[in-house]
């Protein structure tokens, strides 16, 4: 409609891109939303803008660290410094505030970018990490980090990394063991640390 011809009106084209965006707002990348949002920026309207979460949140979960990074230097001229600032900001969040995100992420396989981030924690990070998470999984997270000792990789870097994150793993499953007796026996049974 916006380009079809000069027939529409502009209510014709809000109505369109609602409809749209109500039927597909989870398909749109965030470059097609930031050039819509744009463009009803100058209409004065904010109808794009109330999907925008659910845009960059579904663009968000298909996306690793490493893919948000690449996003951000591809894109980023063609984004709008708004949009630029969100993803960065959920780098961050990520990369600052997610062992979690992606330590779940791992059981589909290794980011370089998150196996380098991982790498760069040290084990009083893994230790706030472990005495802080709510989550039943916490066993299974774990032993799928310590896993990554048995993974070979031709890749030398990789491998280091792998060593320095079990390492630190290692030595936040000591120090909580440290913190009473049952967390002792409860670490030496279940990880046999």
């Amino acid at each position: 409609i916006f380009y079809s011809n000069f027939k529409s009106t502009e209510q014709d084209f809000v109505d369109a891109v609602e409809n749209f965006m109500s039927l597909y707002s989870h398909e749109i990348t965030l470059v097609e939303y930031d050039r819509l949002n744009s463009i009803f920026l100058e209409l004065k309207s904010d109808l794009v803008y109330i999907y925008e979460d659910k845009v960059v949140e579904m663009n968000l979960k298909r996306m690793s660290t490493t893919e948000i990074n690449d996003y951000i230097q591809m894109h980023g001229p063609f984004l709008s410094v708004h949009l630029q600032n969100i993803l960065t900001m959920q780098d961050i969040a990520i990369k600052e505030f997610s062992i979690t995100g992606i330590l779940q992420h791992i059981a589909n396989g290794w980011d370089p970018g998150e196996i380098e981030f991982l790498a760069s924690l040290n084990d009083e990070a893994y230790y706030k990490w472990m005495i802080t998470y709510e989550g039943d999984d916490i066993v299974s997270l774990i032993r799928n980090v310590l896993a990554c000792e048995r993974i070979s990789s031709p890749d030398t870097q990789i491998k280091e990394y792998f060593k320095i994150i079990c390492d630190s793993v290692k030595t936040a499953l000591k120090n909580v063991s440290k913190r009473s007796n049952f967390d002792k026996v409860r670490i030496e049974n279940i990880f046999r640390i």
